[in-house]
């Protein structure tokens, strides 16, 4: 089954809000190793069931937040983060909790500096992929498949539940601001609208 995803690339800027250009700590949870139990090799010969319910959220890399010439950024503005997020896989011997994920390229191509793992990490419900996608508001798409594969305390291992990777990236025109935005049934351009604003300032 192949699931598609919802993009999460939303950035919230107040001018009140900013603060001077500073690098602050980037900071993320190290997912602890799955480990196999001994007692069960040779036991529990069942694998588990294959993961559902599979969504996906990505954030992309993002430039320095100016306003008047303050400029706001962080150490963690070049960090890519793809977050895949399942309804545990069942087993008949190991609980939701013990259950191991690793994830694997199936189809297409990843970022340049994203690895996937060959060892499985406990769930038990989101597995977090890092990779540096540039401190820039300028971004390249992203079209690829992962397997997420589900692993016992036994090792054996579920067939690989299929997640589409997609996301349109960014262009220099979005960058600057100057990209179409949605709105209910008319398309307009926020170009457009603040040159609008600036003619009627000059009238």
């Amino acid at each position: 089954m192949v699931m598609r995803i919802l993009t999460r690339a939303s950035l919230l800027v107040g001018a009140g809000a900013l603060l001077p250009a500073m690098a602050r700590a980037c900071l993320f949870v190290v997912p602890e190793p799955h480990q196999l139990d001994p007692s069960e090799l040779g036991i529990d010969v069942t694998a588990p069931d294959t993961v559902d319910r599979t969504t996906v959220l990505i954030s992309r890399g993002r430039g320095p937040v100016c306003v008047d010439g303050a400029c706001a950024s962080t150490s963690c503005d070049a960090r890519g983060v793809l977050s895949v997020e399942f309804s545990p896989a069942s087993d008949d011997r190991t609980s939701s909790e013990a259950m191991g994920y690793r994830a694997v390229l199936l189809e297409g191509a990843l970022p340049d500096t994203l690895t996937l793992g060959e060892n499985a990490v406990l769930g038990p419900d989101r597995l977090n992929l890092l990779w540096t996608d540039g401190a820039t508001a300028e971004q390249e798409p992203l079209d690829f498949t992962l397997g997420l594969i589900a692993i016992d305390l036994a090792g054996n291992e579920s067939a690989p539940a299929e997640v589409w990777v997609a996301d349109d990236g960014r262009s220099a025109a979005a960058a600057t601001g100057c990209a179409a935005v949605p709105r209910p049934e008319t398309p307009v351009s926020l170009c457009a609208v603040l040159l609008l604003l600036l003619r009627r300032r000059r009238l």
